[in-house]
């Protein structure tokens, strides 16, 4: 009776070693991350590019670029720009494939700045578009701060 049981409860515990649908990679290519701030400081979009292997970067903000990862239905970004000075976290949720919806906070080292946002990120494309300072997107390219 034990090793019956033992054979209906096997492909349970397979499932859980399986990716599900539900939690499919974050799909690779264009997006655009529609915003508002939270904080009444504006609303806009910003062209973000999804790269294999866990970065991003902006073709429509010159040096914002990041990392990614992906924890259950929620995907997390995390990002530099100016210099290394001004910094981005993301966490959206999966809606569907197409379309993922969070919260975006953005800050300044120096305290100086802080914005917290509702954003829509939709995808655009499967091909990326170049990024906005128009070189090639380096993934391992330390920020450099200003001084």
């Amino acid at each position: 009776m034990k090793t019956f049981g033992l054979f209906l409860l096997l492909p349970t515990l397979l499932g859980l070693a399986l990716p599900s649908a539900s939690a499919a990679a974050f799909p690779e290519g264009q997006w655009t991350a529609s915003y508002y701030s939270e904080l009444g400081l504006g609303s806009g979009s910003q062209g973000i590019c999804i790269q294999p292997g866990g970065t991003w970067y902006s073709d429509t903000f010159p040096a914002w670029s990041g990392t990614w990862f992906r924890r259950g239905n929620d995907v997390h970004l995390r990002g530099n720009y100016a210099g290394g000075n001004g910094n981005d976290a993301f966490e959206l949720t999966r809606i569907h494939n197409r379309l993922q919806t969070g919260y975006w906070q953005e800050w300044h080292d120096d305290g100086g700045f802080q914005n917290f946002l509702t954003t829509s990120f939709t995808m655009t494309s499967t091909a990326c578009n170049v990024p906005a300072d128009g070189g090639p997107f380096d993934p391992h390219a330390e920020p450099t701060k200003s001084p």
